[in-house]
């Protein structure tokens, strides 16, 4: 009797993984092949269940386990499938066909047949199940039946374990199988899985776009890679891989990949596929009252779509490459036919199609396109009498609409367009019979309100003096949890960048642990989708950064940076922001690090709110590196393109405070000063007490006298422990060595590090060189810690397993070493302190290396060393 072997392939969806009972941590997939022998391996145990995210990569690390660790045996793969469901024991029908058996047979008969030809010599069989919620109970209770008797190996693979056919599930919930529970790639194994492959750093956002757009598998994220890398669209730009251009063309490759994609696919599924791609996701029922349900089953069969229970069992096409390659690749024909299709599946077709199409462009940052799309859109998609279907699909519209309009700064254009859909949807709700889900839109119409009236000015300086019940997002009656809590998120933002930051950070607490403990998934809060989440999470970070309470703000940032939210726009921003909260920390070592391919790739995208802030503490941490240079060019850079009538925000307090201290060490004190007090009058002028407080302090660090006590009088009107520090600061900055240094000691102990750390900082040196020496020993105890956590990071490059390439022959030990550690990317710094040695020892290998190999730094030796290796066939 001949089974179909196994093709082994490379886990392509995922490296981390809790495996058992025991809740062990697995962290890489040679981890799981061996986890997955042992549960083959084990007589005691009938399989295993397998459940996480579809795909294959559940499927390739069981057949890369069967392959590597057991003795080659036969595995027979079975799937479920709408057609066998219809069919007495389907899913067994080939097996059962070579049995000998008589017309009828029994089910003794059965049983007992299929375990001599699955057990042949007493070896039981490996049969690995998939879509176990599409075979019918009399197939799923054979193959219990058989688990249990030791016959077979059972490995089922499951998306959640309520899929598993009654029988099955019995046997996992007594113990006899083994749960398998599988989650994808964050972010940051994604990055140091591409910089493994590419030889080099790779910026947040070219990675995180990678694995958005290949749904974290890993074969498609290297396919995609090559083909970008050819066109040069993902080049290296001082060293770093960013991506320059989204588009995919249309390319032999590109052309290549959607075929091999696409193959196979009968017409009627081809329809549905494209139906999707051009409507976006849509509710199962509305596929069924379409009559596409066959099709539907076959596209997930083949997991071309997936259903997503947490989003009230929504299908969609569960790879967004996939998604953006049927948008381009979709021919007059099959559009006219896909559109009646989605006409059938969507109350509202034109609402649909453009959502579907400004989403996907949102997540990947094509402001462009999406203005195109929205302003198309926006002629007639708010009218009064459209407000009736589809009045959420059209908030989130507007929503998209409005972010690139205030990223762009046209809050104007923002504001009208707000009041139009606020006046039509006012007009709609009067003339409708049913009226619940039109309020309800207009409540998230009002939480957009509020934040394009965040965005301006005059809006925050008008609020400055309204108590907390009078701000407009505090009102009551929220018809959702999930609108409570956004506005609750929002609130906290506006509190925050006034004076009142123990309030502010009462509601970050609240809204923290309302999400922590509920965990009843996105509809118990209204039908909160991970965009919704993701915002709130974002403005709960905004929130701690206007605070001061930097810790925990980089608790945040580094949790969403690391994918908590598959958007990346998001987290290249949450990067970016990592960055900035370390150069508040005055670590100028890891904000380099961090920002230097966060700018690079900024730089190709071209404005964005956070760049120009970048570019100062880049800059900043450039100067305070001995890079003194690039250091001035990029400051000079910088001044001619920052403008003192911007409106302020945290990020232009940023770029102000970190120009300033660059000013202050090439010598302009002077001008330094006045930069500062200048943002500290802008951001009094904009209600922003927290950042004037922040100006008032750096200025102090620089030596500003401050005889009015302006910074006292600011940190008295402000709430909250960072107040109260800043208030110690004004009093003691005068005074004696003792009472200075104690206050430095408490702000540097919140995370203030910057206050603390010199050189440049006037405070710090009016202090005895005894207490300046306790100060620094505590800045370098505090910073120790994160340096080493930093570096244990996923996505830092581990020198033992980069492989010695064929110039390293020339080199001695030492200098190989160090070598491979500068093309990791780590500084001069970092590499002394992982040898234990001096930055002048690291200097001098680093001069050998470039004499030995002939180059002149670091990019000419990365550009060798990817050569060497392309050479060798590792690239």
């Amino acid at each position: 009797m001949e089974y179909s072997r196994v093709l082994i392939g490379e886990d392509t969806r995922n490296s981390r993984r809790l495996w058992g009972e025991t809740n062990a941590l697995v962290a890489t997939p040679a981890d799981a092949i061996t986890e997955i022998g042992r549960i083959l391996e084990n007589p005691a145990k009938s399989g295993a269940v397998v459940s996480g995210p579809s795909g294959s990569g559940r499927r390739a690390s069981v057949e890369a386990a069967h392959s590597q660790l057991i003795d080659p045996q036969r595995l027979i793969r079975l799937n479920g499938s709408s057609f066998g469901q219809k069919m007495p024991m389907g899913v067994l029908a080939f097996l059962l066909a070579q049995l000998e058996t008589t017309e009828r047979p029994s089910r003794h008969e059965l049983v007992h047949g299929l375990a001599r030809a699955l057990c042949p010599d007493g070896k039981p069989s490996v049969v690995l199940l998939g879509k176990p919620e599409l075979i019918d109970e009399e197939s799923g209770s054979l193959l219990a039946q058989l688990a249990a008797m030791h016959k077979i190996k059972l490995i089922v693979i499951c998306d959640e374990i309520q899929d598993l056919p009654q029988d099955i599930l019995s046997l996992f919930r007594t113990g006899q199988m083994e749960h398998v529970s599988i989650s994808r790639m964050t972010t940051l194994e994604t990055r140091a899985f591409l910089e493994s492959e590419l030889q080099g750093p790779i910026s947040a956002f070219a990675a995180s776009t990678l694995q958005y757009l290949a749904d974290s598998n890993r074969g498609l994220i290297l396919k995609l890679a090559r083909i970008w890398i050819s066109n040069g669209q993902l080049s290296q730009e001082s060293g770093t891989w960013i991506l320059r251009n989204l588009d995919l063309g249309n390319g032999a490759a590109v052309q290549t990949m959607f075929n091999s994609m696409t193959s196979g696919l009968e017409d009627s599924e081809r329809v549905l596929l494209y139906a999707l791609a051009m409507g976006g996701a849509v509710s199962r029922d509305m596929v069924h009252r379409s009559e596409q349900t066959e099709a539907m089953d076959q596209l997930i069969a083949k997991d071309h779509v997936k259903v997503v229970p947490e989003a009230d069992h929504r299908v969609m096409i569960a790879i967004p490459l996939l998604r953006l390659m049927l948008r381009q690749n979709i021919d007059p024909d099959m559009e006219r036919r896909c559109n009646e299709v989605v006409a059938q599946l969507h109350k509202d077709p034109a609402t649909a199609v453009a959502l579907s199409g400004m989403s996907i462009l949102s997540d990947l940052g094509q402001n462009t396109e999406l203005l195109v799309i929205a302003e198309r859109y926006s002629r007639n998609g708010y009218a009064s009498e459209k407000w009736v279907e589809a009045p959420f699909a059209r908030i989130r519209i507007l929503k998209l609409h409005i972010r690139v309009l205030l990223l762009q700064g046209d809050i104007p254009a923002a504001l009208r367009l707000v009041q139009e859909a606020h006046e039509n949807l006012r007009s709609a709700i009067d003339d409708a019979w049913s009226q619940d889900r039109l309020l309800r839109a207009q409540q998230e119409l009002e939480l957009l309100a509020q934040l394009v009236d965040s965005a301006q000015a005059e809006t925050i300086a008008g609020a400055e003096e309204k108590t907390v019940d009078e701000t407009p997002v505090h009102l009551k009656g929220w018809m959702t949890r999930g609108l409570h809590l956004r506005a609750m998120a929002l609130q906290s933002t506006n509190l925050a960048a006034r004076a009142h930051q123990t309030d502010a950070l009462a509601i970050v607490d609240h809204i923290g642990n309302e999400l922590r403990t509920r965990r009843l998934g996105m509809a118990a809060y209204g039908g909160m989708c991970a965009d919704d989440l993701g915002e709130i999470e974002e403005q709960l970070l905004l929130t701690e950064m206007l605070c001061g309470k930097y810790a925990e703000a980089l608790v945040r940032a580094t949790e969403l940076a690391a994918g908590k939210f598959a958007n990346p726009q998001l987290i290249a921003r949450a990067e970016s922001h990592r960055g900035i909260l370390f150069a508040l920390q005055s670590d100028h070592e890891r904000a380099l690090k961090i920002l230097e391919p966060c700018l690079w790739q900024a730089l190709q995208q071209g404005e964005s709110a956070d760049r120009v802030a970048m570019e100062a503490v880049v800059s900043h941490a450039l100067m305070g590196l001995g890079r003194r240079t690039e250091a001035a060019e990029l400051l000079a850079q910088e001044q001619e393109e920052s403008s003192v009538t911007g409106l302020v925000d945290f990020h232009s307090w940023v770029a102000e405070v970190f120009s300033s201290m660059s000013l202050a060490a090439i010598g302009s004190s002077a001008l330094a000063i006045s930069k500062l007090v200048s943002i500290a009058d802008r951001s009094r002028a904009s209600g922003y007490l927290t950042l004037e407080m922040g100006s008032l302090a750096c200025a102090l660090r620089l030596g500003y006298e401050d005889n009015d006590s302006r910074l006292g009088a600011v940190a008295a009107e402000c709430q909250g422990d960072t107040a109260e520090m800043y208030a110690e600061l004004a009093k003691h900055h005068h005074g004696e060595s003792a009472d200075l240094f104690a206050a430095l000691r408490n702000l540097v102990s919140a995370g203030h590090l910057l206050m603390g750390a010199g050189p440049g900082n006037a405070l710090v040196s009016s202090l005895t060189t005894k207490d300046q020496r306790k100060l620094a020993k505590l800045v370098g105890t505090l910073k120790r810690p994160a340096y080493l956590a930093d570096n244990n990071r996923a996505d830092a490059p581990d020198p033992a397993k980069t492989g010695a390439p064929t110039w390293a022959g020339e080199l001695t030990k030492r200098e190989s070493q160090i070598a491979l550690l500068a093309i990791s990317g780590k500084t001069n710094l970092e590499i002394a302190r992982v040898n234990g040695v001096s930055i002048r020892t690291v200097e001098g290998h680093l001069y050998q290396v470039y004499s030995k190999l002939q180059v002149r730094n670091r990019q000419e030796l990365t550009a060798l060393d990817r050569a060497s290796r392309r050479a060798a066939g590792q690239l």
